[in-house]
């Protein structure tokens, strides 16, 4: 995460790529037809395709070869390059100009012109004159150097003046008064096994300060591969940082903390604390609550008494407590087994410590979702649901309740109506994770447009934040450029994670490239050390439609294999997926029947699943969206115009 990207390429010079006549000739024809409706803000990718006489995709790939980039991006700066000719031969606004090459709005053209050329509309008469001045400065002949530079001067003198006066200057958003983030805390300790503590303390002072209500706080996996808090606060549009280092030596601790305007890096407030292990939840609190009173936030007494109740617990089983939320993030099966152990410890020590509740009930759900695939969802909900309770008994106001009730009734209960109302309850204080799954949520019923709408915010507050949903948006609204742009983004930053290689499969699979998809795919499994079996179906899916019909069954086979032994992880369901990419769609049938009977969690995505695309409209397959329960406007039969 803490990677940075490579550095920026002048991005209006030509690719070094040798022109070949039809490469040439392709150009030629785009730039004709972008120049026919250079006005038109509506024209776009698909349109120029279909004028062009190709498929989006195919377009995308020749376009590629001969340019090195997108076909959305060749548009941009093709507009781009014409806005900057109009401004410098004619008397036009800039307002007037990005009308005229089809940017509907002038403070999005200001930004994309500012970002090509590096200098605002309004200064490209100017750039010219400044471009005459150094050539001419640059000449050996002292009589043509001389009447040069008069003329120049003239020139630039004339061109200042006859500016367009009505440039308006597009002022960035001032970062929001009482704004937050809490970055990640070093772990200064020798031995790095304290990395629990470092993160602990993020966790618990970020939830103290998100019970102020006064108070916006972001958080921390929204900082990715930023370089300095200046940069952190212009990005998440916040005032200030809290940044932090731990150290522990025995039973010893040495906390240091700072709160610094992002504007100026200034430092508002600063201490260091030298104290027993034992003594970790007093500072947390205290310095929640100097940060709220270095910010000039008043707390009410009820957010005083929800702070203050959260530092009483035992410091001994609040320990193993973060020890547990450690090994939680790490999403693996060896991660799951750490965590459920630790939390039982904490639970064990102090009764009444809410957040080891709720931490056990997250386990089991995760143990039964498609990545754990240990338990069978009726099993996992009982005792998730148990301990739910539980931690509600002891701490009603913590927001993860809500959230973990939110994903049972998603997952489990199918209930789409109660799940939507739960989610919104809490999605303003629900960590990243619950806010990608509302937005897979969204997409579950064909919401597509909310989804993109609500994820363009989420990407705003958390840029790099590892499960993105842009793959499945970008081929659910038909965006090819988009995705492949992001999925290139990430693979060449290093800002990429586990959860993305089975969604840049996901979405090359239906896409048609499937020996990128394999390849995407393949790599999740490596990286993940596990064979999951939603990642064997899209694989068996991705080689039935590359027509390798015998590794498809053999990979159908071992899902058969694996489900007379057991019927977590959705087997079922993943035997549907392959079934229907061979066209067996009678046996995909009876395989989502057997999936709902067993209520397995992957039904959520019965209507969404473009593998399945094929069996809508069927009578059969109609009952069976009904049997589940999804609403009316979650299942148009009519498919994606891009749906291969």
């Amino acid at each position: 995460m803490g990677n940075s990207f490579p550095p920026r390429l002048n991005k209006h010079k030509p690719l070094n790529i040798p022109m070949t006549d039809s490469g040439q000739s392709l150009l030629d024809k785009l730039e004709v037809h972008i120049t026919a409706n250079l006005e038109n803000e509506q024209f776009g990718v698909e349109q120029l395709a279909d004028m062009m006489g190709m498929n989006r995709s195919h377009l995308h790939r020749k376009l590629h070869k001969v340019k090195g980039k997108s076909i959305s991006r060749f548009i941009r700066e093709f507009r781009l390059e014409k806005a900057r000719e109009m401004l410098i031969e004619k008397e036009m606004t800039a307002s007037e100009v990005s009308h005229a090459v089809g940017f509907g709005s002038p403070s999005y053209f200001n930004k994309c012109f500012t970002e090509y050329f590096g200098y605002s509309p309004g200064k490209a008469r100017l750039k010219v004159g400044q471009e005459i001045t150094g050539k001419a400065e640059s000449s050996n002949n002292k009589s043509l150097l001389w009447v040069g530079g008069l003329a120049a001067t003239i020139l630039l003198g004339f061109l200042i003046f006859s500016q367009d006066k009505k440039e308006v200057v597009i002022a960035e958003p001032a970062p929001k008064e009482k704004s937050i983030i809490v970055l990640p805390f070093k772990n200064l300790s020798s031995d790095e096994e304290n990395q629990y503590l470092a993160d602990g303390m993020v966790e618990a002072i970020s939830r103290h300060l998100s019970s102020i209500e006064s108070l916006e706080i972001i958080n921390s996996t929204a900082i990715g591969p930023m370089n300095s808090i200046k940069e952190i606060g212009k990005t998440l549009n916040i005032s200030t940082v809290l940044q932090g280092s731990i150290q522990k030596q025995d039973s010893i601790i040495r906390i240091e903390v700072k709160l610094v305007n992002t504007s100026d890096e200034s430092q508002i407030w600063a201490e260091h604390y030298d104290r027993k292990l034992k003594d970790i939840l007093t500072i947390n609190s205290n310095i929640a609550q100097h940060v709220a009173l270095a910010l000039q936030t008043t707390l009410t007494s009820k957010e005083e008494a929800i702070i203050e109740k959260r530092s009483s617990y035992n410091p001994i089983a609040y320990d193993y407590y973060m020890q547990g939320e450690y090994h939680f993030s790490q999403l693996t099966p060896a991660g799951q087994v750490e965590a459920l152990k630790f939390y039982k410890k904490a639970m064990k020590i102090d009764s009444t410590l809410a957040l080891a509740y709720n931490g056990i009930a997250g386990t089991y759900l995760w143990k039964a979702s498609s990545f754990g695939h240990e338990l069978e969802p009726e099993e996992a909900v009982e005792k998730a649901k148990y301990y739910i309770e539980r931690a509600r008994h002891y701490d009603p106001d913590i927001w993860e309740i809500n959230a973990q009730e939110a994903y049972i009734s998603l997952y489990i209960d199918w209930d789409f109506e109660k799940s939507e109302k739960l989610f919104l309850a809490c999605l303003d204080k629900s960590t990243p994770i619950y806010q990608v799954i509302y937005v897979n949520f969204l997409m579950y019923e064909h919401r597509y447009q909310e989804a993109l709408k609500y994820y363009t915010t989420f990407t705003k507050r958390f840029p790099y934040f590892p499960n993105s949903a842009i793959p499945w948006l970008s081929y659910y609204s038909g965006d090819y450029e988009k995705g492949t742009e992001f999925i290139d983004s990430r693979a060449n930053s290093g800002a990429i994670s586990l959860f993305n290689y089975g969604a840049f499969g996901f979405f090359y699979l239906n896409y048609g490239e499937y020996d990128k998809a394999i390849n995407w795919l393949e790599k999740e499994e490596e990286m993940y050390g596990v064979r999951l079996p939603r990642t064997i179906s899209l694989l068996g899916a991705a080689y039935a439609k590359k027509g390798d019909i015998q590794k498809a069954v053999t990979l159908q086979n071992e899902l058969k294999e694996l489900k007379s032994k057991n019927s977590a992880g959705s087997l079922a369901w993943s035997i549907a997926i392959i079934s229907c990419a061979l066209g067996e769609k009678d046996e995909a049938l009876k395989w989502i029947k057997t999936a709902i009977e067993e209520h397995e969690q992957e039904i959520v995505w019965l209507v969404s699943e473009p593998q399945l695309y094929p069996l809508h409209g069927m009578p059969e397959f109609d009952a069976l969206v009904k049997q589940v329960g999804f609403r009316e406007h979650a299942y148009p039969v009519e498919l994606p115009a891009h749906f291969q």
